[in-house]
């Protein structure tokens, strides 16, 4: 059974408050209740987090599984997880904020920093605006973007409207020294910060809500140079191969290829059918090979439609022209997050739908569906893939181990949720977060299919 352990961030822990580009000290204490089970070491940690997962393919793997298992707890948070957590060196981070009043306004956002063992808040910084960013950390600094989803010039669908630009209010690209929440840098933009930016050696790459991509020097924040691709970004982090950095956009729906060298877009592919969902799904990439999902349907289909399709696209690196399109799901389209992000392993691709509740594998080359087992609820964030098997975490808070032939392994229930973000595995555990419709939830538990587990 799970164990109440009370934590209050105001003992032993910092607390600040962001407006604008300083930081001052919080007035009232943040604070969050651990569940915990058990405290064993968690192993190793990531020294470095330069993009979300760590993996050009989504596969959301560090270190090796061992034949330890790792720290088991939940900890309730104050508001509601926006992203999955990040673990790097002595902490996890967590980034999350308020959600609900009126649209067109800024709420605060937050980042949590956890001890990894017990789950203990460390410190924790709030934000003017929303944080649906992941934490990225490169380096001793700790980076966040902001920035809500509303439009300052709402239409029916601004995600298929050309010149639609996402988020009012502050947005920017905040810098934390990543031991203790205090302010390093700011970049401020004029559209919503949600996509983690990527860092390769002293450069950040950031793709905005304001239909930019930025380079930023990573010690300093000051702008190296941007560029107009088209699109609005929401959360379709840069993926860097090579030369050239890819990442799916909205108003309208496409994949953009922006070469680094010359600052200028490469390629632009539209996504035949796109609704939604191209701009909130990390492309994975591999040298033959993009994935992207979306929600597809008819021009000008009703919300409660059962016409919509989830579907997988596959695109040429070289000039984005789609190798092959697949349907994973027909139905009515889910109220939450439309599309399933991929991950690819071994010439495979892996990843759920908001639609069907099912976990799919495809051959990376031909699109091929080479199995798609049930696991119970929608899984819209990639699996672990891992040697012998896949963990993934579905909507309503499941812990699910399928096998790499399809077959289901094992099933734990961490919580009752309505949105979950992870799995992403650390050695022999698995940080995981979720939400309540009142509240957050973060922590790690073991490895589902136990030990053992070589990646």
């Amino acid at each position: 059974m799970w164990k109440w352990v009370e934590i209050v961030a105001g003992v032993g822990a910092t607390a600040m408050v962001l407006g604008g580009v300083t930081g001052a000290a919080h007035p009232r204490a943040h604070s969050a209740a651990s569940f915990m089970r058990s405290t064993e070491s968690p192993g190793l940690a990531p020294t470095a987090w330069p993009i979300d997962h760590n993996s050009q393919t989504n596969n959301p793997i560090f270190g090796t599984q061992s034949g330890r298992d790792g720290p088991n707890y939940l900890v309730r948070l104050p508001a509601l997880v926006n992203s999955a957590p990040v673990y790097v060196n002595n902490f996890v981070y967590v980034a999350g904020g308020y959600v609900d009043g009126p649209r067109n306004a800024a709420h605060p956002g937050f980042v949590w920093a956890l001890d990894p063992t017990t789950g203990e808040l460390k410190w924790s910084v709030e934000t003017p605006n929303s944080v649906f960013a992941q934490p990225i950390v490169a380096g001793n600094l700790l980076l966040i973007g902001i920035g809500n989803a509303a439009f300052s010039h709402p239409t029916q669908s601004p995600a298929t409207t050309p010149g639609a630009v996402r988020g009012v209010g502050p947005s920017g690209l905040y810098a934390f020294d990543a031991s203790n929440g205090h302010l390093v840098w700011m970049f401020a933009t004029t559209g919503a910060d949600q996509a983690p930016p990527t860092v390769v050696g002293n450069t950040v790459y950031l793709a905005s809500g304001d239909r930019h991509l930025y380079a930023l020097r990573l010690t300093t924040g000051k702008e190296l140079w941007a560029t107009d691709i088209g699109h609005y970004v929401s959360r379709s982090s840069p993926r860097i191969m090579g030369n050239f950095a890819y990442m799916g956009g909205a108003g309208p729906l496409g994949v953009v290829a922006v070469n680094l060298r010359k600052h200028r877009v490469a390629w632009q592919r539209l996504i035949p059918g796109a609704l939604e969902g191209v701009d909130d799904t990390p492309l994975a990439v591999t040298a033959g090979r993009l994935v992207t999902a979306a929600l597809t349907g008819p021009k000008g289909i009703a919300p409660t439609s059962k016409r919509h399709q989830a579907r997988l696209f596959a695109l040429n690196p070289r000039n984005g022209r789609i190798v092959w399109a697949k349907t994973l799901a027909t139905g009515r389209a889910p109220t939450f997050k439309s599309t399933g992000t991929p991950a690819v392993r071994g010439g495979t691709v892996y990843a759920g739908n908001a639609i069907n509740g099912r976990l799919t594998a495809l051959s990376l080359r031909t699109g091929k569906i080479l199995w798609s087992v049930a696991v119970g609820a929608p899984v819209t964030r990639p699996p672990a893939v891992l040697g012998r098997d896949i963990e993934a975490l579905t909507k309503s808070g499941d812990l699910v181990a399928v096998s790499r032939r399809g077959r289901i392994l094992a099933r734990r229930q961490l919580a009752d949720w309505v949105n979950a973000y992870g799995p992403v595995v650390y050695n022999n555990s698995v940080a995981v977060a979720g939400n309540t419709p009142l509240n957050g939830y973060a922590g790690m538990v073991p490895l589902l299919t136990g030990s053992g587990r070589k990646t």
